[in-house]
């Protein structure tokens, strides 16, 4: 990955429940912009992002994550954060490091 000026870097933090979808769409984008060759999955233990054992135990989010991504010479750090209660001070520095959000609602559950 190049070197980014401060004026080309967006920090945009994931936000919804449990489930929704945050990491997987973390994950499309990575595999979409060819940063990695295989789209992996939580549930069956092959995602990048989710790759702590204790994350792929419960196949959800445990910890906060930063999913760099490269579009149209713009570094986008994407802030992957866990949606169950639990975990909200991870959520919360996430928060606190991110320009915008980005709120996922499940498609299937709505909004919870």
């Amino acid at each position: 990955m190049k070197d980014y000026l401060a004026s080309d870097v967006r920090n945009i933090v994931m936000l919804g429940h449990s489930g929704s979808g945050k990491s997987a769409i973390c994950e499309a984008m990575l595999f979409q912009t060819k940063a990695v060759n295989r789209l992996g999955r939580a549930g069956d233990g092959t995602s990048e992002i989710d790759y702590d054992s204790e994350e792929k135990k419960r196949n959800m989010s445990v910890y906060m994550k930063v999913v760099p991504i490269e579009w149209k010479n713009t570094k986008v750090n994407f802030i992957d954060t866990p949606g169950y209660l639990d975990y909200a001070a991870e959520v919360a520095s996430g928060v606190y490091a991110a320009d915008n959000a980005l709120i996922v609602v499940s498609a299937k559950e709505g909004v919870e």
